[in-house]
């Protein structure tokens, strides 16, 4: 029986977990914390920092460890690619293409030499002088999950933020873009032996809550209304990129904005995405881009025939994200009521039931606390089910309160 180190033992990391054991390889974890999610259901698990590249190359040594593969943190990725170039384990990355792809402003830059339209930049001295307008938006070129971003209206509010912002980028670099008020969407590749694969294009329902806050999304629906003009216009120079950074197997998403059935870049990931969507292409295709990893890691060989066959126009298919107030969490409702609904095809929750939801996740994709997947045979009846839904199921904290946001409509953000 092969045997898989997980770099990480996180919530979410669960996926590539269970998905390992479900074909049928022994699982170990590393991760520094003792409590950490994936240990109670690893085979074998170590109080390892996933960063420790020493520690982590020794124990692959001691424990005879056939593949790794870390999961959904951008600051894993450097150290996953010394690890498997040191023992000699099948690593899908390589490090200028994450370099350049988990830099914000490197991969703007780099888009550019593809005519791949971008979000414009400010300097720090232009909205110090007046010049630029309000609102803005400053980011760490190099953090992910939503940590770090503000929305500034006023200058205090920048001089205030972009202090902060600084706290959160490894590089102490920040990056000042203007808000735009448009439509986000998500496109998804699977690039194999080189060729990379379109898995869909989701458009982005988004939630507002506070004026400096960056909108979070409550939903993904599938196809995107303007998937269309994308496989005409951008697909092309997309796929030219990766070729250009010798990108030959991975998963990959990149985060726009669609404005004029123009897909307008801000960042992208080389890595799984925490918005699990590879249940969804699954059900849809048969084909599962997790399992596809876990089985490169370990060195085992698959068929193309499953990939060529995607078509992400046809498709109906969403990802719903229920963001949770601050609270303690106490129970659970409404989960049991998902098993008998034929549309829900996973649903993923992130906290245990004693968790404390605080200040210093609102804002941050780690607000997301229950995530649903599911399948529809048009948009109408996706959206009305995504209400319903979200209407059916409650996190109930210590008071008696519902902590799940649901003061919104699918249907009318989907056609606001």
């Amino acid at each position: 029986m092969k045997r898989l180190l997980i770099l990480g033992g996180t919530n979410i990391s669960l996926q590539i977990l269970h998905a390992a054991k479900e074909l049928g390889l022994e699982v170990y974890v590393a991760d520094y914390l003792s409590d950490s999610p994936c240990k109670v259901f690893a085979d074998k698990s170590f109080n390892i920092s996933a960063t420790d590249v020493d520690a982590i190359c020794k124990l692959i040594s001691t424990e005879h460890i056939d593949g790794v593969l870390m999961g959904y943190a951008d600051v894993l990725l450097k150290p996953y690619i010394e690890i498997c170039s040191r023992v000699g384990l099948p690593c899908y990355a390589n490090k200028t293409a994450i370099e350049i792809t988990s830099d914000k402003r490197k991969f703007k830059d780099y888009c550019r030499r593809f005519n791949i339209p971008v979000i414009p930049e400010y300097s720090f001295e232009s909205i110090i002088r007046g010049e630029k307008p309000f609102p803005i938006i400053i980011k760490p070129v190099d953090n992910s999950g939503a940590r770090g971003i503000y929305i500034c209206n006023n200058i205090p509010e920048f001089k205030q933020f972009y202090l902060e912002a600084l706290n959160y980028s490894p590089s102490k670099t920040i990056i000042i873009e203007p808000l735009l008020n448009e439509k986000e969407a998500t496109i998804f590749y699977f690039i194999k032996r080189g060729i990379p694969y379109l898995l869909g294009v989701g458009d982005r329902l988004m939630y507002e809550q506070d004026s400096n806050i960056i909108k979070l999304p409550v939903g993904y629906i599938f196809p995107s209304k303007s998937i269309d003009s994308f496989i005409k216009n951008q697909d092309y120079k997309f796929r030219q990129l990766f070729s250009s950074l010798s990108m030959n197997d991975g998963m990959v998403f990149i985060q726009t904005f669609l404005k004029n059935d123009q897909y307008i870049v801000y960042e992208m990931g080389y890595r799984l995405t925490g918005s699990i969507e590879h249940h969804l292409i699954d059900r849809q295709y048969s084909f599962n881009h997790l399992k596809e990893m876990i089985h490169f890691a370990v060195g085992e060989d698959t068929s193309d025939e499953t990939l060529t066959k995607i078509d992400p126009k046809k498709c109906c298919m969403a990802n719903i994200s229920l963001l949770l107030r601050e609270g303690i969490i106490q129970r659970y409702e409404g989960l049991e009521n998902l098993k008998s609904m034929p549309e829900v095809v996973h649903y993923h929750v992130s906290y245990d039931i004693g968790t404390v939801i605080d200040q210093n996740i609102i804002g941050k994709l780690a607000q997301v606390g229950i995530r649903i997947l599911l399948v529809a045979q048009n948009k109408i009846e996706l959206l009305q089910k995504m209400d319903e839904i979200k209407n059916t199921l409650s996190v109930i904290d210590t008071t008696g309160k519902d902590m799940i946001i649901k003061d919104y409509s699918y249907q009318i953000i989907a056609e606001s």
